[in-house]
Order: C-alpha cells, then sequence, then structure tokens
C-alpha cells in the first residue's frame, strides 16, 4: 500500500519543527572590561566559542576567539585577534601605541568564555 505524499510532508515538517529542540546550546559571545588605573588604560575582551574543529584541543572543551582592544586614557590604543584552546590558562600580549597590553585570566579561556569575568587579569605598561 502506498502512503498518501501529505503525510510525508507533515512527518517531514514535524521533524523541523523538533530541530531547534535538539540542537545543542553555543555560549554567546561574552565581553569583559579590566581596567589597570594607575596606567589609566583599560581593556575591553570578547569572547566567542571559534567552530572550526579542525584545530586540536581537549575534547568536549571550546576553542575560544579572544578579540581584545586597549584603550589608555579614552582613546584606542591597540588590539589583537587570537585563538586559545578552553582549558588554555596562558596569558598573551601586545603592543599598542602607547602602551604594552597584556591579557590574562585567573582560570581557563573557557570560563570567561562562559560568562566568568571576574577571571579576567589586566595589566599596561608605557613603552
Amino acid at each position: 500500500m502506498h502512503r498518501p505524499r501529505f503525510l510525508t510532508s507533515v512527518r517531514v515538517l514535524a521533524t523541523a519543527a523538533l530541530l531547534p529542540f535538539l540542537m545543542i546550546e553555543t555560549p554567546a559571545d561574552t565581553t569583559c572590561t579590566k581596567k589597570d588605573v594607575p596606567m589609566g588604560c583599560r581593556t575591553r575582551t570578547v569572547f566567542s566559542e571559534y567552530p572550526d574543529p579542525v584545530i586540536i584541543c581537549v575534547q568536549d572543551h571550546p576553542i575560544v576567539q579572544i578579540e581584545s582592544f586597549g584603550y589608555c586614557d579614552g582613546i584606542l590604543d591597540g588590539s589583537t585577534l587570537l585563538l586559545r584552546c578552553g582549558t588554555n590558562g596562558s596569558s598573551f600580549s601586545y603592543t599598542g601605541n602607547v602602551a604594552i597590553h597584556t591579557v590574562g585570566t585567573t582560570s581557563n579561556w573557557e570560563n570567561l568564555l562562559y560568562g566568568n569575568c571576574s577571571h579576567l587579569t589586566y595589566g599596561a605598561l608605557w613603552w
């Protein structure tokens, strides 16, 4: 016996309607700021999940894309874009026009990606 076409269409539509509930939730971008008061500098750093599975990190942990902007006296001094494994906790530095900006974490980059901005560390040095 042959099935009517409309039943197949209904089945496909029902499956499509369930897809949003079956998809795994990914974290939204997180933006953190931190000041180096004595230097008059601050950072605004954006953390997002990098989707490329080619980079090898610990299984079931994200690759974190980090975009950091360093400001001194309210003026953009420099910026950088880099990738880190979520379980990694090593800091990085970049040179701006007037200062060297160092961004780090007291835990790992994955915690910052998930919104724990208190883990962000920052320092600036005039050069």
